[in-house]
């Protein structure tokens, strides 16, 4: 009998300036538990990054929420389909960068205007064989879903990667 995919994890970020994070915080803890979404969001002044699962239905009811706030409407959220819930629970954590690298000197992600590739140019570059394709997800999220081909540098905090490189 085939299994019935019930659920969706999503993985987004986006780099945006968010004001009153507390209040934030909040407002958007009760927006997922209501939902019954459960997974882990990280804000900080410079934007959000989620990952999140819960059924279908809910799912899709907040990315449509999400993309109706002018701050979050273009967010690419990445949507892998499964049969159960990932999480065990819903975790809001105001954090001072949405990636931590750790790094000596700070970088503001909201100064910084770059070539992006979008979707179709993306997977356009995938199959170009001379492309390398670094995934860089921790070893929990690379085990939910990976890029075909990529390396994996087996981290298991993201702020590991300027160690590995």
């Amino acid at each position: 009998m085939e299994q019935i995919e019930k659920y969706i994890i999503i993985l987004y970020y986006k780099y945006t300036k968010i004001k009153n994070l507390q209040y934030f915080k909040n407002k958007h803890f009760k927006f997922c538990q209501n939902l019954k979404l459960l997974g882990r969001i990280i804000i900080s002044n410079e934007g959000i990054n989620g990952t999140l699962s819960g059924k279908v239905e809910n799912i899709n009811q907040y990315i449509k929420i999400m993309q109706e706030n002018e701050i979050f409407n273009d967010i690419d959220f990445k949507i892998t389909k499964y049969k159960k819930n990932v999480f065990k629970k819903l975790s809001i954590k105001i954090k001072k960068e949405i990636v931590n690298l750790k790094l000596d000197k700070d970088i503001d992600m909201l100064k910084i205007k770059n070539n992006y590739l979008n979707p179709q140019e993306f997977h356009e570059n995938l199959k170009n064989i001379d492309n390398i394709i670094l995934d860089v997800r921790n070893d929990y999220e690379y085990q939910l879903g990976h890029f075909k081909n990529a390396i994996n540098p087996k981290i298991k905090n993201f702020r590991d990667l300027p160690t590995w490189v």
